[in-house]
């Protein structure tokens, strides 16, 4: 029961975190849109992958995965 709880809570910091990248892209994409000046040579298909990406780093089952495989390995070690 107890080993439930850091797992949801690594779950929403996770969660959050991707949603910041998935912010961070989109507004690094309107800057460009609203100063083509200051950011020269950023297209739109490049603009459209920095989102796909940030989106699919979003996805939760990749990095809860790798972060919980490792947290579960430290735990292990300690335990030792």
């Amino acid at each position: 029961m107890y080993t439930l709880f850091p797992l949801r809570w690594l779950a929403v910091r996770l969660e959050f975190v991707g949603n910041l990248i998935v912010l961070f892209a989109a507004l690094f994409a309107a800057l460009q849109r609203n100063f083509p000046e200051q950011f020269p040579g950023i297209s739109a298909g490049l603009v459209g992958l920095s989102i796909s990406y940030s989106l699919k780093v979003r996805t939760p089952h990749i990095v809860y995965f790798c972060s919980q495989q490792e947290c579960a390995l430290a735990v292990h070690i300690n335990h030792m």
